[in-house]
């Protein structure tokens, strides 16, 4: 078996009382902590410019740009 296989098997047939609890903190921190890191980021110069080029690539709505709602593909 691949690792890939591997690790897709492992995380089907985990349920979330297998996950001790301070790996689920650990996780929640590191959620809070990008989500914080991107609000901040689109407030910058290079934040704003990366949103246009997004906005210009166009897409299907698919995916939405944080903090903005922006919907574009997931491939941009």
């Amino acid at each position: 078996m691949g690792a890939t296989k591997a690790i897709a098997q492992w995380i089907a047939n985990t349920s979330l009382s297998d996950i001790p609890p301070e790996a689920k903190k650990t996780a929640e921190i590191g959620c809070f902590d990008c989500l914080g890191v991107l609000i901040a980021a689109s407030t910058q110069p290079h934040g704003k410019i990366f949103l246009r080029y997004i906005e210009d690539l166009g897409g299907k709505p698919e995916v939405a740009i944080v903090p903005t709602g922006f919907r574009t593909a997931v491939s941009n």
